[in-house]
């Protein structure tokens, strides 16, 4: 056998490569000489290998020594590396999930749905369910990830303080101990009972609670008894497939539900936890210990000896967590969701930016290519040969590695460069291919591939990506963190990809090709979409791509989605919080739900299609409909100076409440709001809106009826006829329908005045400034006395009424249609003032203009989460009666003086009944 010896010769002061070469045996064995040939010299070898490392030998020929070597062998054998241990584990279906020290997730097992990629950040609890996962982020938000056709991965906003990811559904604790769930909602699994819980756990079809009296309640799925829990006290409980198991006071174990497999027949003794799997329970001894029953069909039941101090069962295999930090599993494994000992992690360290073959001899744990050097490619070609274990790829170098090819790898390989290495091509390939698994690359400039990345899940973080002729990263599944992607000849990302603190710009394709979730990031100046799918946006910008900001749908959180060339979002959205402006297409191009949201200056309609639910937002001077919806509802939404129009109801049930559309002009029927569906308006303003056709306030076509409450039709104007409002009528029996009660109709302009078309006969007290609007009381506009549109309290401008208005106190019937209670005015302020209610859209307090209706927040919402609850109420009865401060509850004091008042606890009550 022909052996290679790096070494340095010390010779003349200085030090030399060297290079012995002979024909004598392994030379990381014992002690021997290699044998010269033709009189080469021999190199006189102890154990050579990494240990070897430092020591001197004599280089020798014949008996003369020629010089002493100092061996530095360039093979890297692989040794452990240490990683934070585990403070938790959880055995989903098919694949398993641990929480290190550090707050990272770490997952393995199935993968099909990436339910075992795990996102960045810092967690402090983690649960595995079906084929998704979910973690409970430091800062108490809830993160799921995997398969979502029932919605079980897409959680809702706010602070929690436990998760519990079942089949298809996932529960969480409020911080005040209230359950929420999301996901399949079949029988009932996902609508928990009122009040407070101490803990929950989800399982097959079913959730179970610990109540604070240590009492269980259990809701879904029943038809074994699962969710049927004996009386008594508990102080755990968890629901398996199709039964649950809970822990008394004393440390028995309780199980009902399904016992076909024994696994609700639990073993006698005391325990310290209990964990139900599919058709297993196992629980945890005092002393350490794990015992399981029912279904062994793959040893699930079978637990290892020694002692734990957690344990999970999953589908079909169990795990625990063991005194010093590691995690062992048992049960089935044919998707790698039990290795015997949890995930093993194995270090090599890249000493060469060389790049000419495979490693010599994968799987021998020794890093070297055909020269003895450990290099990027040999070292990946050792993880690949090790897939069972993680491979951690460190760099001793820095520099730019030259591809002549690319390079494979499989399992899971983490590359730290965190001395800067760019890696390059010719633009013919792609710089990696990964074979299944994982690989994370840290540190790196990946360059002049056809693509940067190809094949499965890859996390790229604090790297750059760029001129790749094609897509920079073409992976199945991506996260990016602190990293630009830019400059690509295709997209940005070619699949689906996560993104956080990170830059995608200047690709001539999409930025993100599939969905995408950004958190902290800017996509900006992509030839294609922003994002290609759906998309998840929180506190990021989309800016001048190509195309749609977001192509699919999307969740809009704190954040800007503007100058793009088609819509904004092109799906229907749920936009909080954010801007979306300047777009060359519509705001949003499928309706969804607004909340403290700027829709503005897009080029086609601001949110255009299906149904809109919009609380407390702006949707103004888009080129083209202001809101077109065949549904929904607009609570304090200010639409206006659109140049098609500011309301358009193509067909269903539309309300408008507490809401202003001034200004918008269009070039036919409707300047204002135009209906061929059902419309309600309460407490709303409709003001200086033009039409080019009739109807400049309100057009209601036939088959529409529109309903006008306590609101203000003012200043409108159209071309042709009704200035305020025109409703059609063809013939006797095709005509539409408009009624009205306790409203104003203002000083509108119109061919044949303010109102045109027959109008139901109006009830309550209702003023016009001309005769045109049948059985109106008619009034000039000094009487009525209406101020200027602005600001007077509340979230949206309104026409407040002069102090010697007739209107005010004028209808002492403040209900709706129905004979509701109208008890509030447009900005939020109390009904009746006085003695009676005051016509139109404002209630008018004398003695201050403030606002009492808060322009952020709502009345007695005293933890922020956008709703009110009965504990809110009673805190503020208590600061009303003076046994608490104000400062429990500074949102109760709506007008700000520093006191709670008893018609501020009223408003709180119709906040709570009718949502914020």
């Amino acid at each position: 056998m022909r052996t290679k010896i790096w070494g340095q010769r010390q010779a003349f002061g200085s030090a030399h490569q060297y290079l012995a070469e002979g024909a004598g045996s392994d030379c990381r064995g014992y002690e021997r000489s290699v044998k010269a040939r033709d009189r080469a010299p021999t190199l006189v070898l102890g154990a050579v290998g990494p240990r070897a490392r430092g020591q001197r030998w004599p280089l020798v020929a014949g008996s003369a020594v020629l010089a002493w070597v100092l061996v530095a062998p360039r093979q890297l054998v692989a040794e452990p590396c240490v990683f934070p241990p585990f403070t938790e584990v959880s055995a989903g279906a098919e694949h398993t999930c641990g929480l290190r020290a550090d707050g990272r997730i770490e997952c393995w097992g199935a993968n099909d749905y990436g339910q075992s990629f795990a996102p960045l950040g810092v967690f402090r609890a983690v649960s595995a369910g079906g084929e998704h996962t979910c973690g409970l982020l430091e800062n108490g938000r809830v993160e799921c990830w995997g398969r979502n056709n029932y919605g079980q991965s897409s959680p809702p906003s706010g602070v929690f303080r436990g998760v519990s990811a079942g089949s298809f559904h996932t529960c969480a604790l409020r911080e005040d101990g209230r359950v929420e769930c999301w996901g399949r909602g079949h029988q009932g699994r996902v609508v928990p009972p009122p009040g407070g819980f101490r803990s929950v756990s989800a399982g097959g079809g079913h959730t179970c609670g610990l109540r604070e009296d240590g009492t269980v309640e259990c809701w879904g799925r029943n038809d074994y008894g699962q969710s049927s829990p004996p009386s008594g006290v508990f102080r755990a409980v968890s629901a398996g497939g199709i039964h649950t198991c809970g822990l008394r006071e004393d440390g028995r174990v309780k199980c009902w539900g399904s016992n076909d497999y024994g696994q609700s027949s639990p073993p006698s003794g005391v325990f310290w936890a209990v964990s139900a799997g599919w058709a297993h329970t196992c629980g945890l001894r005092e002393d350490g210990g794990v015992r399981c029953w029912g279904r062994n069909q793959f040893r699930q039941s079978s637990a290892p000896l020694g002692m734990f101090r957690v344990v999970s069962s999953g589908g079909y295999h169990t795990c625990g967590l063991r005194d010093d930090g590691t995690v062992e599993c048992w049960g089935r494994n044919h998707l790698g969701q039990s290795p015997p000992f949890g995930p093993q992690v194995l270090c090599y360290t890249v000493s060469s930016l060389a790049d000419r073959s495979n490693d010599v001899d994968p799987g021998d744990g020794v890093c070297e290519d055909v020269a003895g050097e450990c290099t990027l490619r040999a070292a990946l070609g050792e993880v690949s040969a090790s897939s069972s274990k993680i491979g951690l790829v460190s760099f001793s170098v820095s520099g730019e590695v030259q591809l002549r090819r690319p390079i494979s790898v499989s399992g899971r390989a983490i590359l730290d460069a965190s001395r800067r290495v760019v890696v390059t091509g010719d633009g013919t390939f792609p710089l990696i291919r990964v074979e299944g698994g994982l690989l994370e690359l840290k540190g790196f400039e990946l360059r002049q591939g056809s693509s940067a990345v190809e094949g499965g899940n890859v996390l790229v973080i604090d790297s750059i990506v760029t001129a790749h002729t094609g897509v920079g990263i073409a992976a199945s599944r991506s996260q990016i963190l602190r990293t630009r992607i830019s400059g690509n000849g295709g997209h940005g990302i070619g699949a689906d990809g996560r993104v956080v603190a990170s830059v995608i710009s200047d690709n001539r394709g999409d930025g993100v090709a599939g969905s995408a979730v950004l958190e902290d990031s800017t996509i900006s100046g992509n030839g294609g979409h922003g994002v290609g799918g759906d998309g998840q946006v929180v506190r990021s910008v989309i800016f001048g791509n190509g195309g749609h900001g977001v192509a699919g749908s999307g969740v809009v959180r704190g954040s800007t989605i503007s100058s793009n060339a088609g819509d904004g979002l092109a799906g229907p959205g749920a936009v909080e919080d954010s801007t979306i402006s300047g777009n060359g297409g519509h705001g949003l191009g499928a309706g969804g739900t607004l909340l403290r949201s700027v829709i503005s200056d897009n080029g086609g309609d601001g949110v255009r299609g299906g149904t809109v639910e919009a609380t407390r937002c702006r949707i103004s001077s888009n080129a083209g409909v202001g809101v077109r919806t065949t549904g929904g509802r607009l609570r304090a939404v200010e639409v206006s100076q659109n140049r098609q129009g500011g309301v358009v109801v193509e067909e269903g049930e539309v309300a408008i409440e507490g809401s202003t559309v001034w200004g918008n002009q269009s070039p036919g029927d409707g300047g204002g709001i135009r209906n061929r569906g059902v419309i309600r308006l309460l407490n709303t303003t409709v003001s200086s809106n033009l039409s080019g056709g009739r109807g400049g306030g309100l057009f209601n076509g036939v088959g529409g009826t529109a309903t006008v409450v306590h609101s203000t039709l003012a200043f409108n104007e159209s071309y042709a006829e009704g200035g305020a409002v025109f409703n059609e009528l063809l013939s006797e029996s095709e005509f539409g329908m408009v009624r009205f009660k306790n409203s104003l109709v203002v000083g509108n302009q119109g061919s044949d005045g303010s109102c045109s078309g027959p109008l139901t006969t109006p009830r309550g007290v209702n003023f016009a400034t001309d005769e045109s609007c049948r059985d109106f009381t008619e009034a000039t506009l000094e009487a009525l006395a209406l101020e200027p549109l602005g600001d007077y309290g509340g979230y949206t401008s309104v026409h407040s009424l002069g102090p010697a208005s007739v209107a005010i106190d004028a209808a002492s019937d403040c209900t709706d249609f129905g004979g509701g209670e109208v008890t509030e005015d447009q900005r939020g302020v109390l009904r009746p003032y006085g003695s009676a209610c005051d016509v139109g859209a404002v209630e008018v307090r004398p003695e201050s203009r403030a606002p009492i209706f808060p322009r952020s927040g709502c009345i007695g919402d005293c933890n922020g989460d956008g709703s009110v609850t009965i504990e809110e109420i009673i805190s503020m009865v208590n600061v009303a009666l003076g046994s608490t401060n104000v400062s429990v509850c500074l949102a109760g004091d709506a007008n700000g003086d520093g006191a709670i008042t008893v018609e501020e606890v009223v408003a709180a009550v119709n906040q709570a009944v009718n949502g914020c």
